[in-house]
């Protein structure tokens, strides 16, 4: 099994900042400046995997995401959720929806990593995903950006997109087909689960261009919870942000390393000329 990051590299830094993103975000999470994302309730062939909302990103942000490591990374969006923490030992799972436009030449990705608070180090790649080839496999991801950690279990354990169109999510519709050709939309919720040690931890998510920063990819994010009980939900009437921005170093980070186009032409963002 591969590890996306390993600690005891090349420092990684990211900055954060406390943003209103589509609905707002839960308070203590953060998205990357640039970053584009929020709350949603259900939309076409995406309903919450339970409750009422659901939180997401997409990669029509600007955040630099090539310092992820990532082959090819260019820009999108990164999320940092609140501090969280367990007194003993708990098994740790959420449920994660990838949509996608984009195709075999130029694929987006996401990428889930728990993250100790304290030294920042990664402790596992919770799931993986990329547009891969036109009817290839999404979950866990084929290439790059690699497989989840061992220990990681996904149900199911693998996920392909279902060719429905999906949406709107922040005013993108995803699907039915991709770029090029092949099937797009959505892969369906995928529950990713991992034990957890007693401490404390975040969890950090990620949706990037490769290549180019063209075509829409989005990270559906729902349901966080442990045997103990929820997490977070998304359920809350969305707060005011605070002002300013956040510093956070992923401590030691290093790479171990259709409805819409379905026939060739110009590569833009939805509603961005190409």
């Amino acid at each position: 099994m591969k590890t996306l990051f390993k600690s005891g590299a090349a420092a990684l830094f990211l900055c954060m900042a406390s943003v209103a993103g589509a609905g707002g975000l839960p308070q203590g999470w953060t998205l990357s400046d640039g970053g584009t994302g929020g709350i949603a309730a259900a939309v076409a062939d995406l309903p919450p995997s339970e409750g009422q909302q659901f939180a997401f990103i997409d990669n029509t942000g600007a955040t630099d995401l090539s310092v992820t490591g990532v082959a090819g990374a260019t820009t999108g969006s990164a999320l940092l959720s609140s501090v969280f923490s367990v007194d003993t030992a708990r098994t740790l799972s959420l449920d994660l929806n990838f949509l996608t436009n984009d195709g075999e030449d130029f694929p987006d990705f996401a990428v889930v990593q728990l993250i100790d608070a304290t030294t920042m180090a990664n402790v596992a790649t919770l799931y993986t995903a990329n547009t891969t080839c036109d009817v290839c496999r999404a979950v866990p991801a084929i290439g790059g950006p690699g497989d989840v950690s061992a220990g990681v279990s996904l149900n199911p354990g693998a996920a392909y997109f279902d060719g429905q169109f999906a949406g709107l999510l922040g005013g993108i519709p995803y699907g039915p087909g991709k770029w090029v050709s092949g099937t797009g939309g959505a892969t369906g919720w995928v529950t990713t689960s991992y034990d957890l040690a007693p401490g404390s931890y975040q969890l950090a998510f990620f949706v990037g261009n490769v290549a180019d920063p063209g075509l829409e990819s989005a990270l559906a994010i729902d349901n966080i919870r442990t045997d103990a009980g929820l997490i977070e939900g998304f359920e809350m009437a969305p707060p005011v942000p605070e002002p300013g921005a956040w510093s956070l170093l992923l401590g030691g980070l290093a790479l171990l390393l259709g409805r819409r186009f379905v026939g060739r032409g110009p590569r833009a963002h939805r509603g961005v000329p190409a």
